[in-house]
């Protein structure tokens, strides 16, 4: 914990990155830390969100951050957790009603994120001028809201001290990063009740089977309107060939099932991969139960979803049976692939960042010394891009970078690899490919960039970049290959820029 400082002090690791690569170097380890919380993994919603407040505020330089969750219909949002960088605090229990501030709803439901720069004069946050942000200095503010299985459901906030901030792009994917968190957390905690409801079901279904060698007509009756009645979706099969028993409501509604597919002898076929079902069973066979098992399932009318399975073994009427529960978790999926991405991919470019680049080359350097394949790499370097930035500003020269991401990627295949090697640099490795064929994909890129233009407030900024090509040769590394190309660039910038020189 830090020592409590002045309103809007932030400690000396939130000092302004110098880059976008400094913030996402950072928000990749923060993201890592978040993903591999024991909070997540238990589905302890107050400690993980009392991690994500507390790792928002300081990643994102903001002197207050917070998560609140709807209730009643959406008519009121509930604090559930808010923390204070200076003074070192959570907080929770405060309340929104949306009759006080319908703006400010109504751009939650509409928008993707509101970044505010002067949150007292912005329309979607003005309301809270008088009772909120003037008396505790709130200058800015970068709401981003929460969705659940496609359904709003919260929002997490960040509100500058001091005098109104503008908001950078990254910063505004780095705050729906932190929202798709939210998201990833009450999901988890919602899984976790999704097995804790179905182990207390399978009691009492193993229960009413007992009872009923005893009263068979009273008790089964019994078992059908409970099992019916249960919130997640529950498929009772035989084991032996996996025909169907029994379904609920929420089943059918998951699987897509009609009445007569969902009649008990019909053949339960929803595994997109016979491995799985093959898998499941013997965890069955071996244990008794599964938890949380990932699966990938299909609905009757052939489209696919993502799956968490509960599993017991357990006897139905005299006969060995499987008891699953099934819970949808293709949005939670989605999310996680979000953050996979993330931490792969350069966010303002769209390219590889420089060390999942690194990884990937080695492996296509490995297959194309196993197979005897031609390999070729060239680097390019933004010309005068120093003059973008100060003529312009920094945001600007972002937006020059990513056209000039975008441009490179549309012409390069789809097995190509591009990564952004630092600042205005990116590094091509063309895999099975000769030196001349490179160089003829190095001139097009050329032109390619050279011909695109970034419009901004009346300007139009043009881009050329200079390209230096090499063709790998017996043996060689991938650091002596980047460094040769390297050396291509530099004599392209000798010879005037603009250019592709190929060694």
């Amino acid at each position: 914990m830090h020592e409590p400082s002045a309103p809007g002090d932030l400690p000396p690791s939130t000092k302004v990155p110098r880059s976008a690569d400094d913030l996402l170097k950072g928000l990749r380890r923060v993201l890592a830390d978040l993903m591999h919380s024991d909070a997540l993994g238990r589905g302890d919603v107050e400690e993980a969100l009392a991690h994500l407040t507390e790792v928002s505020a300081q990643v994102l330089r903001v002197g207050r951050a917070s998560v609140w969750r709807f209730r009643n219909a959406k008519s009121e949002l509930v604090c559930a957790d808010l923390y204070e960088l200076g003074a070192d605090t959570h907080t929770s229990g405060a309340v929104l009603r949306a009759r006080d501030t319908p703006r400010y709803f109504a751009a939650l439901a509409e928008e993707r994120s509101i970044a505010a720069t002067d949150a007292r004069k912005d329309p979607r946050t003005s309301e809270f001028r008088d009772a909120y942000l003037a008396p505790l200095g709130i200058g800015s503010m970068l709401d981003a809201p929460v969705f659940l299985q496609g359904k709003l459901v919260g929002v997490v906030c960040h509100e500058h001290l001091g005098q109104p901030r503008t908001w950078l792009p990254w910063e505004e994917l780095v705050a729906g990063t932190f929202a798709d968190f939210v998201g990833m957390v009450l999901g988890a905690a919602e899984r976790n009740a999704q097995a804790a409801e179905l182990e207390r079901y399978k009691n009492e279904l193993e229960a009413r089977v007992t009872e009923r060698t005893k009263r068979l007509g009273e008790s089964e009756a019994s078992v059908r309107r409970l099992f019916n009645a249960a919130p997640v979706g529950m498929v009772l099969a035989r084991a032996d060939d996996n025909t169907l028993l029994a379904t609920n409501r929420r089943a059918r509604a998951l699987l897509g099932l009609s009445s007569s597919q969902a009649e008990p002898g019909q053949p339960l076929d929803v595994w997109c991969s016979p491995g799985d079902r093959e898998r499941l069973s013997a965890s069955l066979d071996s244990h008794g139960s599964a938890e949380t098992f990932g699966v990938e399932l299909r609905r009757a009318d052939g489209s696919t979803f993502w799956a968490d399975i509960a599993a017991q073994a357990m006897p139905f009427e005299g006969t060995p049976a499987m008891l699953y529960g099934i819970h949808d978790v293709t949005r939670q999926k989605e999310s996680e692939e979000q953050l996979r991405e993330l931490a792969t991919t350069d966010s303002l470019t769209g390219t590889l960042n420089r060390r999942h680049f690194f990884e990937v080359a080695e492996e296509e350097l490995e297959r194309a010394t196993r197979y005897g394949k031609s390999t070729a790499v060239f680097m390019l370097d933004a010309d005068h891009f120093k003059s973008v930035n100060d003529r312009f500003g920094h945001v600007v020269g972002d937006r020059v970078l990513a056209t000039m991401g975008m441009t490179i990627r549309g012409e390069l295949r789809r097995f190509d690899l591009v990564g952004r090697y630092g600042g205005e640099e990116f590094v091509v490795l063309l895999p099975e490919t000769t030196i001349q064929a490179a160089a003829v994909t190095a001139e097009r890129i050329r032109t390619a960039v050279a011909e695109r233009m970034v419009e901004t407030e009346g300007h139009a900024v043009g881009m050329t970049i200079s390209i230096g090509v090499v063709g790998r040769r017996t043996g060689e590394s991938l650091a002596d290959l980047i460094r040769r190309a390297d050396e291509a660039v530099y004599a392209a910038k000798a010879e005037g820029r603009d250019r592709v020189v190929v060694r």
